[in-house]
C-alpha cells in the first residue's frame, strides 16, 4: 500500500507543532518532578487521568523534538488503521476491500487532524480500547460456561480505561451495540454492551454534579440540546466542505462548497437507505456518535475520530452489499474525503513549519538580552490566530522560560517584533518603544 506508507511517512516528518496544548504539556514534563494525575479524584472537570499521566511519561521520555513526537503519533495512526482493517473483516470484508477501508479512515480529514496533532492522545486511546472491545467479541460464544465472565472481566477493563482516558467513552456502549448489528450471532455484543452500559451509567452517577457545573461555570462548554441536529450536519459536512481547516459554527453559512458538501451527504444517506432502513438507522447513529459533544455550543475535529471510523466501516459494507453504482457513489465519497484530508494535512505541516521558526526566532532574542516583555504580533492579518495559538500559556521551551513573551493580538503597532508568513520575526519598521 504505496498510499498508506506516504500518508505514515508525511506524518512522521511533520516539522513542528500544531498548538499550544502539547508545547504546555511537553514543558510539564521537562519539571523533575511530575505532576502524576489522583485517579481517585473523579472531582476534576476533565477526569483523564491515563491521557494525562501517559502524556507526561512521553513528554519526559521524548523531550521536545517534533520528529519524535509526530513518529509516535504515526504509529498510533498505523495501529488504528491495522485495528479498523481487522473490524472490517470481523463484519465479513475480503481482505482487500478491508484494507481500503483502513486508508479510506486514514487519509479523511477528522483522521489526519488527529494523526497530525500530537495533543489527541486521549480520542486514539479511546479509540483503541473501543476496537479491541469489539474485536473481543466478534465471535459466538463457546460451549464454555466460564465465557461470559471474561467478557465481563475484559469489557470492564476496557470501559474502565476507556473512561479514564476521555470523557467520550460514554459512547462506548452505542459502539458495540452497533457492532452487535453484523454479528451473525449478536448476543455476545449485546452482553457486552450491556455490561459496558452499566459502568457508564456508574460513571455519569458519580460524575454527574462535576459536568453539570462545569458546563455551568465554562463558556466553552455552553451546551443546549438544540445544538444536536446542527452540530450533527456540521460534522458531516465538513468532511466535504474542501477549502475547510476546522468544523464551525460558521459551517451552515452558504457558501459555494455546500453545495457540494451537501450533495456528497446527500448521496451518502441515499446510498445507506437503499440498501434497507437498518443500513440508513445505522449510518445516522454513526453520525451522532460524538454523543455528548453533539449539545455543546463549540465543536472540533478531534471530537469526530471514531464516528468517522465508524462511518467508513458502514460505507465500506455498503458499497460490498450493493451494485456496481452504490460502490461508485462510495468511492467518490471517499476520494473527496481523502482530497480533503490530505490538504488538511499540507495546511498542518505549514503551522508547525512557523511554530519551529517562530520559536528558533524567540529563543534566539530572549538568548541575546531581548527586553521582555517581547511583544509579537503577525504581519498578514490572516495570520493573526498563529501567535496566540502557538505561545498561549506556554511555560517553556527547550529549558527556556516564555513567561516574558506576550502576544499583540489588537494592535500591531503596539509590538516589538511582527511574525511573517513563515513565522520568521522582523522588526517593525517604526519601533513602538526604544530598546
Amino acid at each position: 500500500m504505496v498510499i498508506g506508507a506516504l500518508a505514515f511517512l508525511g506524518l512522521a516528518l511533520l516539522p513542528g507543532y500544531y498548538s499550544f496544548d502539547e508545547l504546555q504539556w511537553i514543558a510539564r514534563g521537562q519539571d523533575a518532578v511530575l505532576p502524576w494525575q489522583d485517579w481517585l479524584n473523579l472531582s476534576v472537570p476533565q477526569y483523564r487521568p491515563l491521557t494525562f499521566d501517559l502524556w507526561l511519561a512521553l513528554a519526559s521520555l521524548l523531550g521536545g523534538e517534533p520528529l519524535h513526537w509526530h513518529a509516535l503519533w504515526a504509529g498510533f495512526a498505523a495501529i488504528n488503521g491495522w485495528l479498523l482493517y481487522h473490524v472490517g473483516r470481523s463484519f465479513g470484508l475480503q481482505k482487500g476491500t478491508a484494507r481500503w477501508l483502513g486508508l479510506a479512515f486514514l487519509l479523511s480529514p477528522y483522521a489526519v487532524f488527529v494523526h497530525a496533532w500530537v495533543a489527541t492522545l486521549a480520542d486514539l486511546l479511546v479509540f483503541q480500547f473501543a476496537a479491541v472491545a469489539v474485536l473481543w467479541l466478534r465471535h459466538p460464544w463457546t460451549g464454555s460456561s466460564a465465557r461470559w465472565l471474561d467478557d465481563v472481566m475484559v469489557v470492564t477493563l476496557l470501559t474502565l480505561l476507556a473512561l479514564a482516558s476521555k470523557e467520550s467513552a460514554i459512547t462506548l456502549p452505542l459502539v458495540l451495540l452497533g457492532a452487535a448489528c453484523r454479528h451473525p450471532h449478536p448476543r455476545r455484543a449485546c452482553f457486552g454492551a450491556l455490561v459496558a452500559s452499566l459502568w457508564v451509567g456508574l460513571y455519569l452517577v458519580v460524575r454527574a454534579h462535576t459536568i453539570l457545573d462545569t458546563v455551568d461555570v465554562n463558556g466553552s462548554y455552553g451546551w443546549s440540546i438544540a445544538n444536536i441536529p446542527a452540530n450533527a450536519l456540521r460534522y458531516v459536512l465538513f468532511v466535504f466542505d474542501l477549502p475547510r481547516f476546522e468544523v464551525h459554527t460558521e459551517l451552515l453559512r452558504w457558501r459555494s462548497w455546500h453545495v457540494v458538501a451537501g450533495g456528497a451527504a446527500l448521496l451518502m444517506l441515499t446510498t445507506a437507505f437503499k440498501r434497507g432502513w437498518r443500513w440508513g438507522i445505522a449510518l445516522l447513529v454513526a453520525i451522532v456518535l460524538p454523543g455528548p459533544v453533539l449539545i455543546l455550543d463549540t465543536i472540533a475535529n478531534q471530537y469526530a475520530y471514531l464516528a468517522s471510523a465508524a462511518v467508513c466501516v458502514l460505507l465500506a459494507l455498503v458499497a460490498v452489499d450493493g451494485g456496481r453504482n452504490t460502490r461508485r457513489i462510495v468511492l467518490a465519497l471517499a476520494l473527496l474525503a481523502a482530497i480533503h484530508g490530505v490538504w488538511l494535512g499540507v495546511r498542518m505541516a505549514r503551522v508547525g513549519e512557523v511554530q519551529q521558526n517562530l520559536y528558533a526566532d524567540v529563543l534566539g532574542r530572549l538568548a541575546a538580552g531581548a527586553v521582555t516583555p517581547l511583544r509579537i504580533a503577525s504581519v498578514r492579518e490572516g495570520d493573526r490566530w498563529l501567535p496566540q495559538r502557538l505561545l498561549h500559556q506556554v511555560p517553556s521551551y527547550r529549558g527556556v522560560a516564555l513567561a516574558g513573551v506576550v502576544v499583540v493580538t489588537a494592535n500591531a503597532e503596539d509590538a516589538d517584533y511582527l511574525m511573517r508568513h513563515d513565522g520568521h520575526l522582523q522588526a517593525p519598521d517604526q519601533p513602538a518603544r526604544l530598546k
